[in-house]
């Protein structure tokens, strides 16, 4: 196309050039094609010579018919049959000669002694039809947007911009540096665009003149959300738990390290988790850093607190006492051991107690032994210590004196006298009068008293001035005799040396083979402790619930666990339920009742509907609807049954019944099996809606429940008795008839009366 307007162009200079006489010759030919046949219908034998105006000599060439083809070398066209120039007939060049030739640079004959001007591409011809002149291919934009256009004598250069180079017709094409594998550094990818092209890095990379592409930081705009970290890799990053962390899913959650036995703390340390980490605690009795925990020597600091001795333990400290005290009630202090008032401190005779610690002594006529513990016998007459006035006998714990024969001891115990007799005034004695074999005789006084110096009179022995007459509290002399006392809270007990001794008392009594150390104080042993000993649970017992032995609880009705902390739930929680207190369920929304077995219907089921499923109504057969709001439209006006209703059926449409509890079908032909949660008992037999239809006699949920009538009576009796009685009585227990309860009497009393009513418990069997 742009060829065929190159020769329209030239065409229309060339008939500007044109005498006047030319374009009348050549006004009716408007193409070239117009022209040759023109040329063709006047020819005749000589030969045609025709310019290409057009360059395209192909086509020039097929616009002729075979008897004329393109010579080469001279730019025309000529006979077919014309074999060297000579066949040319001169004449007809005689126009176009160089002496005759009146064109600027080509000549073309037309006709016999005709001829025109034409030029060279790149040429114009300028009006005159002779002179050529340069086309300024410049103006006429031949080079397109991707170059310059440069005029040159006859033609033009197209100078391509950068990025683009020079085609085969002369224009600029894109340049595809891309071609070029080495153009782009290594881990880049060449992109190509018109005119230029670019060196594109990978993804998670970026490009940089020195280095070429370097790896993108990611982490550094902080991609990660949560308890994630960024970390960038080469080209990419990912995203990981931050250290704590753990991933579930999407998202990071804590880890327990103190459950999962991750951490590092101490064994003197409590692990203690938290969101993301944990924290070491050392526990009560150590220090340190948390990861190294030392033991705190507490006896270090004031003792530790005690009184007298402090003994450090691993992560704890214990106060003792030295030997005769025993650690108080504050387990700090030391209260002195009465070693006196256990077995008399193995004394034989008196034991004295003292500050930590406590002594024996011996009675008059005895000394201590080695061991400190035991008194032996002094013998005075072999150590000549008595006072007798002839005869000494030795004694246990003391001597007795004697006299020779016809002499009798005196009162005094020690001098002899000639005998006298009792029978004149009781010899004289305040209370007996004893005569010896010898005849002699002598005083004596009754126990409890002691002769008098005169030999003859009693005076009372005052028991409680010598050693308190080895009563351990209070010592009360009485005439003859004396009695020993216990202070307050403590009793009067003899020992397994039947010795008597006080004993504290403990009310109510130490339990768990605690000892009573003191009035209401007891020694309890390890895993009990209080007034009276009793087991220590940790925690303690909830609801109510009694420590029976150390952590271990009887619980109360409804609870159950080592603690009582677990709710019992007799009939399980249903449908989701959770048993959160005794026989209470916390039920799932959309269930209600015991056990969670009652569907709830957040609207109200009417004309006798029944919830049977969470918001959901199961309508008797005449009506329908969610809430069983609108009646069904019988299909005659009057309501028939054929065959009737069965089983107390009503008739509600045609052959359509509305059938009692229990029943199914059409005509409520059919039994209905309903499976109740729990199921009934005693007889009850489930219906719609899991609710029991108990029998005469039973009621609750399940029918679980008799309702029995009490039966009492009285008996007469003719004389009072106590005497225990256990009867037995017929209970009526609704339609299944009687069952035996025993009746146990319990109140029992001495009556005169003719008659009296028993009073009785009743145990019945189970429901």
């Amino acid at each position: 196309m742009a060829k065929y307007m190159l020769f329209i162009f030239a065409l229309s200079i060339f008939l500007l050039g044109l005498t006047q006489s030319q374009e009348s010759e050549l006004k009716e030919f408007k193409t070239v094609e117009d022209y040759l046949n023109f040329q063709k219908q006047n020819a005749d034998n000589q030969s045609y010579l025709i310019r290409n105006f057009i360059n395209d000599r192909d086509e020039i060439q097929n616009s002729f018919t075979s008897n004329f083809v393109f010579w080469p070398g001279k730019h025309e066209f000529v006979p077919e049959d014309a074999e060297t120039d000579n066949d040319i007939d001169d004449s007809l060049l005689s126009d176009c000669q160089p002496e005759n030739n009146p064109c600027h640079q080509i000549c073309h004959l037309i006709g016999i002694d005709t001829h025109i001007c034409d030029c060279h591409q790149g040429y114009a011809l300028l009006p005159d039809a002779e002179n050529c002149i340069d086309i300024d291919e410049s103006f006429l934009d031949f080079c397109r947007e991707n170059g310059t256009c440069v005029n040159t004598p006859g033609s033009f250069i197209c100078t391509c911009n950068t990025g683009f180079v020079p085609s085969a017709d002369g224009f600029c094409n894109d340049l595809d540096e891309c071609l070029d594998k080495d153009i782009c550094v290594a881990g880049t990818t060449c992109q190509n665009l018109p005119g230029m092209f670019i060196c594109s890095c990978h993804n998670g990379f970026k490009y940089d003149n020195t280095t070429g592409c370097t790896d993108i930081d990611e982490c550094q705009s902080n991609p990660c959300s949560g308890h994630f970290k960024c970390i960038n890799i080469v080209g990419s990053y990912t995203c990981a738990c931050q250290r704590g962390y753990q991933q579930h899913g999407d998202m990071c959650i804590d880890v327990d390290e103190c459950d999962k036995d991750l951490h590092r703390c101490n064994r003197n340390a409590d692990c203690v988790n938290m969101d993301g980490s944990y924290l070491c605690q050392c526990k009560d009795g150590y220090s340190g850093n948390d990861f190294l925990c030392f033991d705190i020597d507490e006896c270090e600091t004031k003792n530790g607190g005690c009184q007298q001795k402090c003994t450090n333990l691993p992560g704890t400290f214990i106060c003792l006492c030295d030997d005769g005290f025993i650690t108080g009630a504050d387990n700090t202090t030391c209260e002195d051991v009465d070693e006196c008032s256990i077995n008399n401190g193995n004394c034989t005779h008196v034991c004295n107690n003292l500050k930590g610690s406590f002594t024996c002594e011996c009675n008059a006529g005895y000394q201590l032994h080695t061991d400190d513990r035991t008194c032996v016998d002094i013998d005075e007459c072999l150590m000549k210590v008595h006072n007798c006035q002839q005869l000494c006998n030795n004694t246990e714990g003391s001597f007795v004196c004697s006299c020779e024969s016809g002499f009798v001891l005196g009162l005094d115990g020690y001098s002899c006298e000639e005998i006298t007799r009792c029978d004149q005034q009781n010899g004289d004695c305040a209370q007996e009068c004893k005569t010896y074999e010898s005849g002699e005789i002598y005083c004596k006084c009754a126990q409890g008293y002691i002769l008098n110096g005169d030999g003859k009179t009693c005076d009372d022995i005052d028991e409680c001035q010598i050693l308190n007459a080895g009563c351990v509290h209070v010592c009360i002399n009485l005439p003859g005799e004396f009695q020993c006392q216990c202070f307050t809270n403590y009793q009067l007990r003899k020992n397994s040396n039947n010795f008597l001794t006080c004993e504290p008392i403990c009310q109510p009594v130490c339990q768990n083979n605690g000892v009573c150390i003191g009035p209401n104080k007891c020694l309890c042993h390890a895993g009990y402790s209080g007034d009276i000993c009793s087991p220590v649970c940790m925690p303690p017992c909830a609801h109510d619930g009694v420590c029976q032995r150390h952590n271990m609880c009887i619980c109360p009705s409804g609870w159950t666990g080592r603690f009582c902390h677990i709710p019992v739930c007799r009939l399980r929680c249903q449908n989701g339920g959770k048993c959160v207190g005794p026989d209470a369920c916390q039920c799932q929304d959309g269930f209600t009742g015991p056990g969670c077995i009652n569907p709830v219907c957040s609207f109200q089921c009417l004309n006798g509907g029944m919830c049977v499923r969470p918001n959901i109504c199961q309508c008797p057969s005449e009506y329908d609807g969610r809430q069983c709001q609108q009646r069904k439209k019988a299909t005659h006006d009057s309501l028939s049954c054929e065959p009737p209703c069965s089983n107390e059926g009503t008739c509600v449409g045609v052959n359509l019944c509305k059938c009692r509890n229990g029943f199914s079908g059409t005509l409520c032909q059919n039994a209905a099996h309903v499976e109740c949660v729990p199921p009934c008992v005693n007889g009850g037999f489930c219906v719609m809606g899991n609710r029991c239809q108990c029998p005469e006699g039973t009621k609750g949920y399940r029918c679980q429940i008799s309702v029995c009538q009490i039966i009492t009576y009285s008996q007469s009796i003719k004389r009072a008795v106590r005497r225990p009685v256990k009867e037995e009585i017929q209970v009526a227990c609704g339609r299944f008839g009687w069952q035996k309860c025993t009746q146990e009497k319990y109140a029992q009393k001495i009556v005169y009366e003719v008659s009296y009513k028993v009073g009785y418990r009743r145990k019945c069997n189970d429901n």
